[in-house]
């Protein structure tokens, strides 16, 4: 992470060039189990359900409160099948919801936050600002593209990357180191529910970032190997020296060396 931060910091300067496109699956397993971890839900809004259908139809049902009254909603949204210009829309897709069910949704829907909107029947997400707002900013230029395509119980998020250089650009306030959360789900069940997940990469590493990862790899092996048992092995590991790589007319030139201390056993055994 602190080599991520570093790099995001000097605008990605090392990684420009590189291109990715990533295909994730959200399966209802997954949506489900992400709602069970939520304990409290900002009023007036008291329980969600999210279902995904085929023709890219988000079923959402909610039981809001407002001034003491309770009401139980049921939504149709269809997602619009791209992001265009850094919106996200989706559309009421029931025309015969009243209009009474739209204007209890007032108050839930000024709880949003700034970035997410309702124009007539489309509720309208503002993704360049909503990543703005959590401090994404630099990241979410990079986001070439993205698509939705959904059937049922599965909904597929397809997005390109493109990595371009904002050295020197103003970067974006960074937020104090937390330690993440742990992972509200088992590893397995995780797995299970991404099966099917794409990615393709054009990954381009400059010279100084190049280095940057040998240091590290080496400084963990180095570690590894000083503190683990004491085997022939892990001696001939602790005595790499920090290995180095230049380009040079096309070819990469790798630089390693290693000074062999005995290990602590007799010779010949």
């Amino acid at each position: 992470m602190q080599m991520l931060d570093a790099e995001r910091a000097r605008g990605f300067e090392g990684l420009a060039g590189s291109a990715a496109e990533v295909t994730i699956p959200i399966r209802q397993a997954l949506i489900d189990a992400a709602l069970l971890q939520v304990t409290r839900w900002p009023a007036p809004l008291e329980a969600l359900g999210l279902g995904i259908g085929s023709g890219n139809i988000l079923e959402v049902a909610a039981a809001i409160k407002v001034f003491g009254f309770g009401k139980h909603v049921r939504l149709r949204l269809r997602i619009a099948p791209a992001v265009e210009d850094g919106i996200l829309r989706l559309f009421l897709d029931d025309r015969s919801l009243a209009s009474n069910a739209i204007a209890f949704l007032g108050p839930l829907l000024g709880q949003l936050p700034g970035g997410v909107t309702l124009e007539g029947r489309q509720i309208v997400l503002d993704i360049t600002r909503l990543a703005a707002d959590q401090g994404f900013d630099d990241l979410v230029h990079m986001l070439s593209s993205a698509s939705f395509e959904a059937e049922e119980g599965i909904l597929w998020i397809t997005a390109r990357v493109d990595v371009t250089s904002r050295a020197g650009a103003a970067a974006s306030p960074q937020r104090p180191a937390t330690t993440p959360a742990p992972l509200p789900f088992q590893v397995d069940d995780l797995i299970a529910w991404l099966r099917g997940m794409r990615i393709e990469a054009d990954v381009r590493a400059d010279e100084r970032l190049a280095n940057d990862l040998l240091a590290a790899a080496h400084a963990d092996a180095h570690t590894a190997a000083t503190t683990g048992p004491r085997t022939a092995a892990a001696a001939v590991a602790a005595s790499l020296r920090r290995p180095t790589v230049q380009f040079e007319q096309g070819a990469i030139r790798l630089t390693i060396g290693a000074d062999v201390q005995p290990a602590d056993r007799p010779p010949g055994t």
